[in-house]
């Protein structure tokens, strides 16, 4: 999900969003 992204940062969604967590 979009939230689980933004706090996980390592979820598909993450990276599709541009956002560079555990990546």
């Amino acid at each position: 999900g979009t939230t689980q992204a933004l706090m996980d940062g390592s979820a598909p969604e993450a990276r599709v969003l541009g956002i560079s967590g555990k990546a």
